[in-house]
């Protein structure tokens, strides 16, 4: 039976590396088809090691576009044609693949060194990783602006906004781990409304005041009304 510790040592360097730097536990199809992968940079130094990318992959001796980033821009452009098709935010689209090649350059440089041990891979594997990191976080912001425009189209603005905030301000990663659960939680317990929380004493208290401002009551004295929360307090001032 092969043990926790035996398995990471077994474990690709370069998987080690990111799933330590970007703290995520499972990694999904790694194709350019994949939609996931696509706007999960942290993911892209794998998908480019899979493919084994070269010089030739990114730019032709001509120094044309290569195939390879020629398909990258047709499966963004398919996967997401409501942001990207009919050449619709093209520059959005040209920032996306620029970072693109930044990376698989960064790999393209460190392949060619070979590692004698499992430990010099994870070193250098580390090494990568933590180079890419700027690229990786710049494209992060561009692919995370694909997400809310496609949530703007699909439920609005609104929608776009609460879920850019979740993203950037409610990520479990950021927190403590005792706090990860917590922050979830909350992520997923937004009404949509206003931005507050469901449980928020706020929303009761709101509840309540259009309560009272809207109701009518009539007076159990005099039977006259009805009357709304202002106008049978100003009543009950007078009768008798």
């Amino acid at each position: 039976m092969v043990t926790a510790k035996e398995e990471k040592e077994q474990q690709d360097p370069l998987v080690t590396a990111l799933m330590e730097r970007y703290l995520f536990d499972a990694v999904p199809t790694l194709e350019l088809s994949n939609p996931k992968v696509l706007l999960s940079c942290s993911l892209w130094l794998l998908l480019i090691a899979k493919d084994k990318l070269t010089m030739e992959d990114l730019f032709t001796s001509r120094k044309l576009e290569g195939a390879y980033l020629q398909a990258l821009r047709a499966s963004f452009q398919e996967n997401f044609s409501k942001v990207f098709g009919d050449n619709q935010n093209k520059e959005l689209l040209e920032e996306i693949l620029g970072y693109f090649k930044i990376i698989a350059q960064q790999y393209i440089a460190q392949s060619a060194n070979k590692h004698k041990t499992q430990e010099e891979g994870l070193k250098a594997a580390t090494l990568l990783v933590d180079s890419c990191h700027f690229a990786n976080k710049k494209a992060s912001e561009l692919c995370l602006r694909v997400e809310t425009l496609m949530i703007t189209q699909a439920r609005g603005a609104k929608a776009a906004n609460l879920y850019r905030t979740a993203i950037l301000e409610l990520d479990p990663n950021m927190y403590s781990l005792r706090g990860e659960a917590a922050v979830s939680k909350i992520a997923k317990m937004n009404d949509g409304s206003r931005g507050g929380v469901k449980g928020d004493p706020d929303d009761d208290d709101d509840a309540k005041k259009r309560k009272k401002g809207k109701s009518k009551r009539k007076c159990v004295r005099c039977k006259k009304g009805p009357f709304t929360f202002a106008e049978f307090q100003e009543h009950n001032k007078t009768c008798k």
